[in-house]
C-alpha cells in the first residue's frame, strides 16, 4: 500500500511540475520575424570600368584676325632685385639662477615612539 501511495504522488508531482513549465509555453506567441529587406547586388567591374572610348572635347574655333598684329616693342628691363639682408643675430639670454632644491626630510629611526602603548 505504501509503496503504491509513493508511486502515485511521484507521477502526481511530475505531471504538475510539466504542467507549470510547460504548460505557458504553449499559450506564449511564437517570436516576430523580421520581414526581408530586397537587395539587389551588383559587380563593381560594371560600375567603376570607364567606358572604352572617352567623348573627346570639341576642337576651340579659330578667332579670325580683325586687324594684323605687330611685333611687341620689347619689355623693359627687370630691375634687379634688391640684395637680401643678413639674417639678424640671436643674443645670448642669461639664464636666471634657480634656487637649490628643499632638504630631504628626516628618516624616521624611532618607530616605537609611534606604536600605541597598551593600556593597564
Amino acid at each position: 500500500m505504501r509503496s503504491g501511495l509513493a508511486v502515485s504522488a511521484t507521477l502526481h508531482l511530475v505531471v504538475l511540475v510539466a504542467t507549470y513549465f510547460g504548460l505557458p509555453e504553449l499559450f506564449t506567441p511564437p517570436p516576430a520575424i523580421p520581414a526581408p529587406i530586397p537587395v539587389e547586388l551588383v559587380a563593381l567591374g560594371d560600375l567603376t570600368t570607364p567606358a572604352t572610348e572617352a567623348p573627346k572635347p570639341p576642337k576651340p574655333q579659330p578667332k579670325p584676325a580683325a586687324e594684323e598684329r605687330t611685333e611687341p616693342a620689347e619689355p623693359p628691363p627687370a630691375a634687379s632685385p634688391p640684395p637680401k639682408s643678413p639674417p639678424p643675430r640671436l643674443r645670448a639670454v642669461a639664464r636666471p639662477e634657480l634656487p637649490p632644491p628643499p632638504p630631504p626630510p628626516p628618516p624616521v629611526t624611532a618607530l616605537a615612539a609611534l606604536t600605541p602603548k597598551p593600556v593597564p
